[in-house]
């Protein structure tokens, strides 16, 4: 009887062990799921921040490349070449600042670089056609992708004329990169006007314009707008500020 007796205790006492050691099992078990549910929330976290970076990273490397593209367009720092096949020897650049400049003016006039503003409501259209891309954040077709357009898009019949929205001094009249065939003019006051994707710069540097006067054709040079057709590029800036144009023209 009582070898039974402590048979039983020792049984009894085995059973509470392994019920003590599968306890601590199944807190062990709990543990190593919290601990991996830590890491993979942490890991998450991470990932949303990595995320997060690259998509600031695109937007900033977007805004640089529109105004990569805007210095291209001579708007601001600059204009392009002129073309060779329009001229027997080579334009100087002209010059960003509002001072007259003897080599680019035509001694007919009183210097047009120094004009006081001109009334930007009296601006007519440069082109009969329809918006097609807008001022500001538009989704560009050939570069695929969202960017910042400083200007607007004129759908047109390829080869419809382009006439001076103003009347202005051409102070570029050449091949661009990226916007084509590039005429732009200054109005005075800090007030220039671009017109790109032409067939051709058909005014040369020095060229007095009046409102209406023909310039070139809707044509499709502009390689960072191929995927669009025909169209002109018209673009505005107010003492070197791109402005929508369609905030004067009626």
């Amino acid at each position: 009887m009582t070898e039974r007796k402590t048979s039983d205790r020792f049984q009894a006492s085995g059973r509470s062990s392994r019920r003590a050691a599968d306890g601590d099992r199944d807190i062990f078990r709990a543990l190593a799921r919290a601990a991996g549910w830590t890491h993979t929330a942490r890991w998450y976290f991470v990932a949303v921040a990595l995320v997060g970076f690259v998509s600031l990273a695109v937007m900033y490397g977007v805004y640089r490349a529109q105004a990569t593209q805007l210095k291209a367009g001579g708007l601001k720092a600059g204009a392009p070449a002129t073309d060779p096949a329009r001229t027997a020897s080579p334009t100087p650049a002209p010059t960003p600042t509002p001072t007259p400049s003897p080599s680019s003016e035509p001694s007919t006039t009183t210097g047009s670089q120094a004009e006081a503003a001109p009334d930007l409501t009296a601006m007519v259209w440069p082109v009969t056609g329809t918006v097609t891309t807008p001022y500001g954040w538009a989704y560009s077709k050939t570069m695929q992708d969202w960017r910042l357009h400083q200007a607007v898009d004129l759908k047109a019949d390829d080869g419809a004329p382009v006439r001076a929205a103003l009347s202005g001094t051409v102070v570029s009249a050449g091949k661009d990169p990226n916007l084509g065939y590039l005429v732009i003019l200054d109005h005075g006051g800090g007030v220039r006007t671009a017109y790109g994707g032409l067939k051709g710069a058909e005014v040369n540097p020095g060229d007095r314009l009046e409102q209406g006067d023909y310039l070139g054709k809707v044509g499709t040079s502009a390689l960072a707008e191929s995927a669009d057709g025909p169209h002109l590029h018209f673009a505005l800036t107010v003492k070197d500020n791109p402005t929508d144009p369609r905030n004067y023209l009626k």
